[in-house]
């Protein structure tokens, strides 16, 4: 969610943010959380691409997040 809020706010988000945020998941700063870097990059690889292309919004959850997003910034 954070990802697809980002590039809706700016209208991009690039690759070179994924290192810093599977050495998040992957690290010590959610204790380890999920240990797996490629299931985890493959994983948010997937949702940029869902992002850019705006396949993520046949979600109903994504998609009510982001019209309301939209509202609230152009408030």
């Amino acid at each position: 969610m954070t990802l697809a809020c980002r590039y809706w706010e700016t209208g991009g988000i690039g690759i070179e943010h994924l290192p810093m945020i599977i050495n998040s998941f992957t690290g010590s700063d959610y204790y380890f959380m999920w240990p797996f870097r490629r299931s985890i990059t493959a994983k948010f690889q997937e949702s940029l691409r869902k992002i850019t292309s705006g396949e993520i919004l046949e979600d109903e959850v994504f998609r009510k997040i982001h019209d309301a997003y939209h509202v609230s910034l152009n408030n």
